[in-house]
């Protein structure tokens, strides 16, 4: 495991098991972090028989050495050329996600029992230069017209925020917050076995392929997963 201050303030975890001979599932899932361990602890959930495996382990890559921010608000552009880009179904369900996803973690935090340090206490982007204030104030009027609690922030309300005089001004939401994130993904991992899900660790993927029946087969050094569902849910180092 590489240094870090999640990895020196996280309690110890027994390493996942590795992948060791046959093993079937209703889903297969490629990949041990937020994403997939988020979709495992879902699909366990709603009664599928689910197994995970990983290069690593549980938060081993970006999931467990990222920031801990949790941040509600989607890339700084206003709704409106959003929508030109995306379309507007696809804008309307990302808003929609985007806009609801920090209260949907911090309510799943609660639900399961998560120890990893939440605080959902707001989140602040701070603005150096007039011409990006000038764009804050019109995107934070089209984001509040859609329903988002963002606020624009100035003077001694922002610092007595940011604790500092450097900035211009800042747009808080206070729907944000932050985590520890290797103990989140390690409490999804927990929360996902409890509901019977396998996670296996140390074993990378040499090679995913359709076999007989539309079954998918996913071939480790040691063991093989035989699923109808695959989700492959990788990041840069795969």
């Amino acid at each position: 495991w590489p240094e870090s201050l999640w990895r020196a303030t996280a309690p110890f975890v027994a390493p996942s098991p590795r992948l060791e001979g046959e093993q079937r599932a209703d889903v297969a899932i490629i990949g041990a972090g937020f994403t997939g361990l988020r979709a495992a602890l879902e699909l366990a959930q709603a009664g599928s028989d689910v197994v995970v495996v990983d290069a690593g382990d549980v938060g081993w890559g970006a999931s467990g050495r990222n920031g801990g921010q949790v941040n509600p608000m989607m890339p700084f552009n206003g709704p409106e050329q959003l929508r030109k880009l995306l379309g507007p179904q696809h804008f309307e369900r990302l808003a929609e996600a985007s806009l609801k996803s920090a209260d949907d973690l911090f309510d799943t935090i609660a639900r399961h029992g998560i120890d990893c340090q939440a605080r959902q206490n707001g989140w602040l982007r701070v603005i150096h230069s007039a011409k990006a204030h000038q764009a804050a104030l019109r995107d934070v009027a089209e984001w509040r017209a859609m329903g988002a609690e963002f606020e624009l922030v100035e003077g001694e309300a922002l610092w007595k925020i940011a604790g500092t005089r450097a900035y211009r001004s800042g747009v808080v939401s206070p729907r944000g917050g932050a985590v520890q994130p290797l103990m989140l993904a390690q409490g999804f991992a927990e929360a996902a076995r409890r509901h019977g899900a396998r996670i296996f660790g140390q074993s990378p993927v040499t090679d995913l392929s359709r076999a007989s029946g539309g079954v998918w087969e996913i071939q480790t050094k040691e063991g093989v997963v035989r699923a109808p569902m695959v989700i492959v849910a990788t990041n840069a180092y795969s």
